[in-house]
Protein backbone atom coordinates (compact mmCIF):
# COMPACT_ATOMS: atom_id res chain seq x y z
CA UNK A 1 0.00 0.00 0.00
CA UNK A 2 1.19 3.54 -0.81
CA UNK A 3 1.70 6.11 1.87
CA UNK A 4 1.72 9.93 1.53
CA UNK A 5 5.45 10.04 0.57
CA UNK A 6 4.92 7.54 -2.23
CA UNK A 7 1.99 9.55 -3.56
CA UNK A 8 4.10 12.73 -3.47
CA UNK A 9 6.90 10.98 -5.41
CA UNK A 10 4.43 9.78 -8.06
CA UNK A 11 2.98 13.30 -8.49
CA UNK A 12 6.47 14.83 -8.79
CA UNK A 13 7.50 12.24 -11.37
CA UNK A 14 4.30 12.84 -13.36
CA UNK A 15 5.04 16.59 -13.37
CA UNK A 16 8.63 16.00 -14.56
CA UNK A 17 7.39 13.64 -17.29
CA UNK A 18 4.78 16.21 -18.42
CA UNK A 19 7.41 18.93 -18.69
CA UNK A 20 9.81 16.64 -20.56
CA UNK A 21 7.03 15.56 -22.93
CA UNK A 22 6.25 19.17 -23.88
CA UNK A 23 9.92 20.11 -24.30
CA UNK A 24 9.62 23.68 -23.03
CA UNK A 25 11.80 26.51 -24.24
CA UNK A 26 15.48 25.95 -23.61
CA UNK A 27 18.48 28.28 -24.18
CA UNK A 28 21.51 26.72 -25.87
CA UNK A 29 24.71 27.91 -27.51
CA UNK A 30 25.96 26.89 -30.92
CA UNK A 31 28.75 27.50 -33.40
CA UNK A 32 28.21 28.42 -37.05
CA UNK A 33 29.97 25.73 -39.09
CA UNK A 34 28.64 26.70 -42.54
CA UNK A 35 26.89 29.72 -44.04
CA UNK A 36 25.80 28.27 -47.37
CA UNK A 37 23.83 26.29 -46.48
CA UNK A 38 23.51 27.64 -42.95
CA UNK A 39 24.46 25.03 -40.35
CA UNK A 40 24.92 25.51 -36.62
CA UNK A 41 26.45 22.86 -34.39
CA UNK A 42 24.78 22.81 -30.97
CA UNK A 43 26.35 19.72 -29.50
CA UNK A 44 29.03 17.45 -30.84
CA UNK A 45 26.41 15.22 -32.41
CA UNK A 46 23.64 17.78 -33.17
CA UNK A 47 23.93 19.97 -36.26
CA UNK A 48 20.98 22.19 -37.16
CA UNK A 49 20.17 23.09 -40.76
CA UNK A 50 18.27 26.04 -42.23
CA UNK A 51 14.93 24.19 -42.03
CA UNK A 52 15.32 23.95 -38.24
CA UNK A 53 16.48 27.54 -37.72
CA UNK A 54 14.59 30.80 -37.39
CA UNK A 55 17.11 33.64 -37.82
CA UNK A 56 16.55 37.08 -36.30
CA UNK A 57 16.65 39.74 -39.06
CA UNK A 58 19.56 41.62 -37.48
CA UNK A 59 21.74 38.52 -38.05
CA UNK A 60 21.26 38.61 -41.83
CA UNK A 61 22.25 40.76 -44.80
CA UNK A 62 19.27 42.95 -45.66
CA UNK A 63 18.25 46.21 -47.33
CA UNK A 64 16.62 49.08 -45.50
CA UNK A 65 15.97 52.79 -45.94
CA UNK A 66 17.71 55.29 -43.68
CA UNK A 67 17.00 58.98 -43.21
CA UNK A 68 20.32 60.80 -43.12
CA UNK A 69 21.35 64.36 -42.31
CA UNK A 70 25.05 65.05 -42.35
CA UNK A 71 27.14 68.19 -42.64
CA UNK A 72 30.74 67.44 -43.50
CA UNK A 73 33.50 69.41 -41.85
CA UNK A 74 34.87 72.31 -43.88
CA UNK A 75 38.01 71.36 -45.73
CA UNK A 76 40.61 73.67 -47.23
CA UNK A 77 42.18 72.51 -50.44
CA UNK A 78 45.48 74.17 -51.37
CA UNK A 79 47.60 73.72 -54.41
CA UNK A 80 50.96 75.06 -55.42
CA UNK A 81 51.86 74.63 -59.05
CA UNK A 82 55.07 75.75 -60.71
CA UNK A 83 56.38 74.71 -64.08
CA UNK A 84 59.30 75.19 -66.44
CA UNK A 85 59.68 74.91 -70.22
CA UNK A 86 62.87 73.91 -72.01
CA UNK A 87 63.03 74.71 -75.72
CA UNK A 88 65.61 73.28 -78.08
CA UNK A 89 65.21 74.52 -81.61
CA UNK A 90 67.41 73.57 -84.51
CA UNK A 91 67.06 75.33 -87.86
CA UNK A 92 69.03 75.12 -91.09
CA UNK A 93 69.39 78.50 -92.77
CA UNK A 94 72.27 77.62 -94.99
CA UNK A 95 73.95 74.50 -96.01
CA UNK A 96 76.09 73.18 -93.17
CA UNK A 97 74.95 76.03 -90.93
CA UNK A 98 72.89 75.37 -87.83
CA UNK A 99 71.44 77.61 -85.13
CA UNK A 100 70.51 76.22 -81.70
CA UNK A 101 68.13 78.05 -79.42
CA UNK A 102 68.13 76.87 -75.84
CA UNK A 103 66.27 78.56 -73.07
CA UNK A 104 63.88 78.36 -70.17
CA UNK A 105 60.74 80.31 -69.49
CA UNK A 106 60.57 82.07 -66.19
CA UNK A 107 59.15 79.93 -63.37
CA UNK A 108 55.53 80.79 -62.81
CA UNK A 109 53.87 79.98 -59.52
CA UNK A 110 50.19 79.53 -59.06
CA UNK A 111 48.99 79.29 -55.50
CA UNK A 112 45.42 79.19 -54.28
CA UNK A 113 43.24 77.69 -51.60
CA UNK A 114 39.53 77.00 -51.48
CA UNK A 115 37.29 76.00 -48.56
CA UNK A 116 34.24 73.81 -49.04
CA UNK A 117 31.83 71.55 -47.18
CA UNK A 118 28.93 69.30 -48.14
CA UNK A 119 25.43 68.92 -46.72
CA UNK A 120 23.95 65.48 -47.27
CA UNK A 121 20.37 64.72 -46.33
CA UNK A 122 17.45 62.56 -47.37
CA UNK A 123 16.31 58.97 -47.48
CA UNK A 124 18.93 56.50 -48.71
CA UNK A 125 18.68 52.79 -49.42
CA UNK A 126 21.44 50.91 -47.63
CA UNK A 127 22.50 47.27 -47.37
CA UNK A 128 23.23 46.03 -43.87
CA UNK A 129 25.84 43.27 -44.06
CA UNK A 130 25.49 41.49 -40.73
CA UNK A 131 25.08 37.86 -41.77
CA UNK A 132 26.45 35.09 -39.59
CA UNK A 133 30.02 33.98 -40.24
CA UNK A 134 31.69 30.60 -39.85
CA UNK A 135 33.17 30.23 -36.36
CA UNK A 136 30.82 32.63 -34.60
CA UNK A 137 29.12 31.50 -31.40
CA UNK A 138 25.39 32.16 -31.27
CA UNK A 139 22.61 32.06 -28.66
CA UNK A 140 19.68 29.85 -29.62
CA UNK A 141 16.32 29.24 -28.00
CA UNK A 142 14.72 25.86 -28.58
CA UNK A 143 11.03 26.34 -29.21
CA UNK A 144 8.41 24.15 -27.59
CA UNK A 145 8.26 20.69 -29.10
CA UNK A 146 12.00 21.03 -29.88
CA UNK A 147 11.58 21.12 -33.68
CA UNK A 148 12.83 24.67 -34.32
CA UNK A 149 15.50 26.92 -32.84
CA UNK A 150 15.44 30.71 -32.86
CA UNK A 151 18.89 32.25 -33.36
CA UNK A 152 18.71 35.31 -31.11
CA UNK A 153 22.15 36.85 -31.32
CA UNK A 154 25.87 36.28 -31.69
CA UNK A 155 28.26 36.29 -28.75
CA UNK A 156 31.31 38.51 -28.65
CA UNK A 157 32.37 41.46 -30.72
Amino acid sequence: MYDMNDLLKIIKQAAVNAVDANKPVNVVFGTVISTSPLQIQVEQKLTLGKEQLVIAKHLTNYSTTMNVYMDTNSKTVSFDFSHEHNVNLKTDKQENHTHNVNGNTDNKELQDSKTHSHNISGDFNVIIKNGLLVGETVILVRMQEGQKYIVLDRIGG
